[in-house]
């Protein structure tokens, strides 16, 4: 079966030979390109050309007889629907067993991973003119890609070799004439687990990347990073890691809860530089979709490999959208001789801190002291007379202030609070004995 590129644009073989207007005769090829035509009377026990032509004089359909006035095979003639140009030309046996098909213009998906992928463009829209031939094997499985430029010189090829079960074995990208081959698949498929190992090679033959395919033809190519699941986020910034360059990719947004977004789904295709392979931290995406504060989303990130093979999808079930900063509150004690606050949160943080800083009384050289919560501390509800962390050393007899700030899971800092005049005293009392005397009388 042979996968037409973009034939929403492709005037359909039926439609075309229903408008069938006109049927021409010619002795060879030689013939029909010249335009000298015979007659059908002067056929008789010669082999001839019978072309059939749409209302418009386009050719849709060219069947080649022998002599004995039978059909040895047929070429069919498909166009684009906008500019109605030659889209497709396909070759068939009698038996209509396709045997070859060239493609033309802009949107053919082979040649366009080859000058990608050999000449490190990131658009072909300059080789709009370039075709296609594809070569089939007897049992119908694409052999050769022969690419073409407008002067039909060929640039390149892609040739696929099979195992006897007809499995694709080999992929040989090559640079013409030279025949180089500039990136190679080898595949070996597991028929007890149905899976398919694959290894890419590049120019110099060394392998650049391997990944085993899944039952179902899909690849481990992407791996998400951040955002995690179950976590809430505060933007659409996204770490994510590709095995190989996708030919695409899409990021989808589905609202399942929280409060309601009528602009779900948001879809966004990655642009060329968000599709390369390799590392890619913390981005922007170019089209980042504009998320609704406290809903919740599932997330699908899929795509196709270079290598052809659909890649693996990844989802995240719960994704919290959450841009509200947290609210809470804090104390401390009027006198203290241990650095002690009490606080309340409204939601779980993922951190906070304490500042004491020097306000007034005895200089503390070492201020400001920066003490960080441990996770325990994080939760949300009430804490009371919290004692901080011991190897805080305070100066005795100084008035601090006491500074508070937090951040919620899902990134949003909080406001910033001060207590004020909080006294440090770790110094005992003196009592100095005034009355009454040792061993004196007293009536009160």
């Amino acid at each position: 079966m042979v996968r037409l590129v973009g034939f929403s644009l492709l005037v359909s073989l039926a439609a075309l030979l229903g408008e069938e207007r006109d049927v021409r005769y010619f002795r060879s090829e030689k013939a029909f390109l010249s335009g000298v035509e015979v007659s059908p009377e002067d056929l008789r026990f010669r082999s001839y050309i019978e072309a059939r032509y749409d209302s418009t004089g386009k050719i849709v359909r060219k069947g080649f007889f022998t002599r004995l006035n039978r059909l040895d095979r047929f070429e069919t003639f498909e166009y684009d629907s906008l500019s109605g140009e030659l889209a497709l030309k396909s070759l068939y046996s009698a038996d209509s067993t396709l045997r070859r098909y060239t493609e033309f213009g802009g949107g053919e998906e082979a040649s366009e991973k080859f000058i990608r992928y050999t000449y490190g463009v990131s658009r072909v829209r300059d080789y709009d003119d370039r075709f296609t031939s594809v070569e089939h094997t007897a049992k119908g499985n694409p052999h050769v890609y022969r690419f073409y430029d407008v002067n039909g010189s060929m640039y390149g090829a892609i040739e696929l070799k099979y195992n006897d079960d007809g499995r694709v074995r080999q992929e040989d990208w090559m640079v013409m004439p030279s025949k180089k081959v500039v990136r190679r698949y080898v595949k070996s498929y597991d028929e007890r687990t149905g899976e398919t190992d694959l290894w890419e090679y590049d120019s110099t033959l060394t392998i650049v990347n391997a990944m085993t395919l899944d039952t179902d033809g899909r690849a481990p190519i992407i791996s998400l990073v951040a955002p995690a699941d179950s976590l809430p986020v505060n933007s659409s910034l996204i770490s994510y890691h590709l095995k190989e360059d996708l030919a695409d990719g899409t990021l989808r947004w589905d609202w399942i809860g929280g409060k309601s977004d009528s602009a779900a789904p948001h879809i966004v295709n990655l642009i060329t530089s968000e599709r390369t392979r390799g590392k890619h931290e913390a981005i922007e995406l170019r089209f980042a979709p504009q998320l609704t504060d406290s809903s919740i989303y599932r997330l699908t990130f899929s795509g196709t490999g270079e290598s052809g093979y659909p890649a693996r999808d990844v989802i995240l079930t719960t994704v919290p959208f959450d841009t509200t900063p947290p609210e809470y509150s804090v104390d401390a004690p009027a006198y203290s001789n241990r650095p002690t606050i009490s606080y309340h949160l409204d939601e779980a943080l993922s951190s906070a801190e304490v500042v004491w800083v020097w306000e007034q009384g005895d200089r503390d050289g070492a201020s400001p002291h920066v003490i960080g919560l441990s996770r325990g501390m994080l939760e949300a509800g009430s804490q009371d007379s919290v004692m901080l962390g011991e190897d805080v050393q305070l100066a005795d007899g100084t008035t601090y202030s006491v500074l508070f700030q937090g951040k919620d899971v899902a990134g949003n800092r909080g406001p910033f609070l001060s207590v004020s005049g909080v006294p440090y005293d770790t110094t005992r009392p003196e009592i100095v004995w005034q009355s009454p005397d040792s061993a004196a009388f007293v009536n009160s």
